[in-house]
């Protein structure tokens, strides 16, 4: 792994890699997973001989029968300090060295907020926090969400339809940034990651097959999806159907 080099007898500097674990940011989701998700992980196997099904309930999944707890993911770390503020740092640093959306040649950013808007129209409004999803905003020309691989299919449905309540049929646009996992070859970064939503959360990395069925249920069409070839960070972009 290249934590350390050795540079001579009993001599040894530092790499890249241990280097970032020194910025809070970096560093604060070894603490977090060693200490509020390891359990989970370890009986995982134990968890998955009950009916070797995927869970869909995030009162009762793997992370629940690890730490006997009737706590969702979220409220587990909350009760358990520090890790929620560990796993709020971490996530600062999430999409650090990730391609981002806004990149050239990602997404039309340009061309598709070329589009005039009045002053008195929200023109992107960004749903990213466990929390956002409720707050009371209007979208009228594009709404972005990203907080859906942390939820099961039947509560996806609940944050999407309060977000379609909010668009203009024919004009606004939500543009869902997530993971979609290629049909083959798909990268380890996001099959490590469905591991990881699977065992925590009740979710998963989707596929774009399971996109389509999950925003389609919901009453919305995919109209195209961006991304840079391997599925690890993807830009859905969705109109009312």
């Amino acid at each position: 792994m290249l934590y350390i080099t050795e540079t001579g007898p009993d001599e040894y500097s530092g790499t890249n890699f241990s280097d970032a674990l020194t910025i809070t940011s970096m560093g604060a989701g070894y603490p977090c997973v060693a200490g509020a998700c390891m359990e989970a992980l370890a009986k995982f196997h134990e968890f998955a001989k009950t009916n070797y099904r995927e869970p869909h309930n995030v009162f009762d999944g793997p992370l629940q029968y690890g730490y006997k707890t009737k706590l969702d993911c979220f409220s587990h770390f909350a009760a358990n300090p520090p890790y929620d503020l560990q796993f709020a740092q971490h996530m600062g640093a999430y999409r650090q060295g990730r391609p981002s959306w806004m990149d050239e040649g990602f997404y039309p950013v340009k061309e598709r907020l070329s589009v005039c808007s009045t002053v008195s129209t929200a023109l992107v409004t960004e749903c990213f926090s466990s929390t956002s999803e409720d707050l009371p905003s209007v979208v009228d020309q594009i709404d972005k969400l990203d907080v859906l691989h942390d939820w099961p299919d039947a509560k996806c449905g609940e944050i999407l339809a309060r977000k379609m309540a909010a668009m203009k049929p024919g004009y606004s646009k939500l543009l869902v940034n997530e993971n979609c996992i290629p049909d083959t070859g798909a990268d380890w970064q996001n099959t490590g990651q469905d591991i990881m939503m699977l065992t925590f959360v009740s979710s998963k990395e989707r596929t774009r097959v399971e996109w389509q069925a999950l925003l389609e249920r919901s009453g919305l069409r995919i109209v195209k999806i961006y991304g840079v070839g391997n599925g690890v960070e993807s830009l859905i972009e969705c109109e009312l159907a």
